[in-house]
């Protein structure tokens, strides 16, 4: 009988430890789910502002149908929010000579699924609608 107990004994530390394991994973899972989060949150905000430049006539300080103002130079940024860096993360407008679409990257400052990176997340703008894909 006492060896019987022991191996109970065993197999229930082994399944308490397999939960705990799979409890911290899950935990840390949702810590990174919640960081992408609000890096995506910011891009929303940025993108919904890229938008509106988009719509707005040029003589009011938009884009006239057209992201290219936002694309074509470094700053582009500078036209959708006051500083590229929140305390969320960093926020870049990939240039490029499209007119029709803009590409919107957010850098969070958390480390994202590579731990050796930080959270990457790439939006693609378009007058009506986004897409995101995350990097890592």
């Amino acid at each position: 009988m006492g060896q019987q107990q022991i191996l109970f004994l065993i197999l229930a530390v082994c399944i308490i430890g397999i939960a705990v394991s799979v409890g911290v994973i899950k935990a840390q899972q949702g810590d990174l789910d919640d960081r992408r989060d609000v890096v995506i949150e910011e891009l929303e905000r940025l993108a919904s502002k890229a938008q509106e430049y988009y719509r707005r006539p040029l003589h009011e300080g938009g884009g006239d149908g057209s992201f290219l103002r936002l694309t074509a130079r470094p700053g582009g940024i500078k036209s959708l929010m006051d500083a590229p860096s929140t305390k969320h993360g960093d926020f870049f407008v990939k240039m490029s000579r499209a007119s029709s679409h803009l590409q919107l990257i957010g850098v969070g400052l958390d480390r994202g699924l590579d731990p050796h990176y930080p959270v990457r997340i790439i939006m693609t703008v378009w007058p009506e609608n986004t897409s995101v894909t995350i990097l890592n």
